[in-house]
């Protein structure tokens, strides 16, 4: 974070002594410009700095797209996902299971999959949702289970991943409108 520079008023005295003829011949007010001089120049490091630092955070991560490494710590968070899809995962639990930093983890899933942590977590939640619906489940357990909180959230990314609803999606495979449960 930037230092705040105020100016308590000794700029501006010094900058009137400055203009005045006999005031600059004053070897006190030279030194206090000179001092003031040097301390912008600090502060104008300072900030470059800070600006530079700031600019290469912003920089992507330089990752070999099917490097042995990525593909290896891809594999390890697809398993992590569709083992924990019910629960929430994230680019943080990731990396605190797999041991990275979780911004290089996303860079990395992205990179090797041309999808985010979160677009693969709805597609595994949303494919095994339908296999317990074309089994017979309800649809406010199937919900549930998957690891949805909200039978309306689960309803609208379901239609937006197959098209119809899950009820839609129930009697295309034949089921009726769940009564059907399983044995």
């Amino acid at each position: 974070m930037p230092a705040t520079v105020r100016d308590d008023g000794g700029a501006a005295r010094a900058w009137t002594r400055i203009r005045r003829p006999r005031a600059a011949q004053s070897s006190r007010t030279i030194t206090n410009l000179r001092f003031f001089g040097a301390q912008l120049c600090v502060l104008a490091r300072i900030q470059t700095d800070s600006a530079r630092a700031r600019a290469a955070r912003r920089l992507p991560l330089q990752v070999a797209p099917m490097s042995i490494t990525g593909q290896l710590l891809v594999r390890r968070m697809l398993d992590e996902i569709d083992r924990d899809y019910a629960d929430v995962v994230t680019l943080r639990t990731l990396g605190a299971t797999i041991g990275r930093q979780p911004a290089y983890l996303g860079h990395v899933f992205r990179t090797v999959l041309g999808l985010t942590v979160h677009e693969r977590m709805t597609r595994v939640r949303l494919e095994r949702a339908a296999d317990m619906i074309k089994a017979g489940t309800k649809i406010e357990a199937v919900s549930l289970m998957v690891g949805y909180r909200s039978k309306k959230n689960f309803y609208r990314q379901f239609k937006r991943y197959f098209g119809t609803t899950p009820a839609g999606y129930r009697r295309q495979c034949g089921h009726d409108d769940g009564a059907h449960q399983p044995a």
